[in-house]
């Protein structure tokens, strides 16, 4: 008779969790933060999956104009799939403002951009001055993301968008589950 030294198990060593809804769709939401910070060379912009303090003026940082946020390029294939939400405070800095969301996929290796948000969706016009809250649907092409690309965001429009740790710009991406 042979003895074993250690007990066998067919058990994975990972635990994860879907409820029934994620199951279903076949989807799971990765929520990304829209950080920005100051460097020497002037203001950077980049998507995180950690909710990490902006470096702005007044503790809080702001994008106005156009903004564009990159991810770190994933490190395996991943398929991106179903409507994006997309939660940002914005102000209007002069008289009616917009904000305009559009999300690429960007290929690793060419660095070529493919606008996967089909022409991307533009947020109320604002004329306030004060913090507006929204949260606004991104209906997204499905695409493939290989392994090295990457995804983007880019913000533009008239208003500026506030990121802080109290109040984050966040992005709910959809993506494939491989169950």
């Amino acid at each position: 008779m042979m003895v074993m030294n250690q007990p066998f198990t067919t058990a994975s060593p990972y635990l994860v969790n879907y409820d029934y809804n994620d199951v279903d769709s076949g989807l799971g939401f990765k929520i990304f933060y829209g950080i920005v910070y100051e460097t020497s060379g002037g203001i950077a912009y980049q998507l995180n999956e950690t909710n990490i303090e902006g470096k702005g003026a007044g503790g809080e940082a702001k994008v106005g104009g156009t903004a564009t946020l990159n991810l770190s390029p994933f490190n395996k294939t991943k398929t991106i799939r179903g409507t994006a939400f997309i939660d940002m405070i914005y102000v209007a800095s002069s008289g009616a403002s917009s904000q305009k969301v559009m999300i690429y996929h960007v290929d690793g290796t060419t660095t070529t951009p493919t606008d996967i948000s089909g022409g991307g969706i533009t947020a109320g016009t604002m004329s306030s001055s004060l913090d507006n809250p929204i949260t606004f649907p991104v209906e997204l092409t499905t695409k493939k993301f290989k392994a090295g690309d990457y995804l983007r965001i880019v913000l533009s429009g008239g208003s500026y968008v506030h990121a802080s740790l109290a109040n984050p710009c966040k992005f709910h991406i959809p993506f494939e589950l491989n169950l």
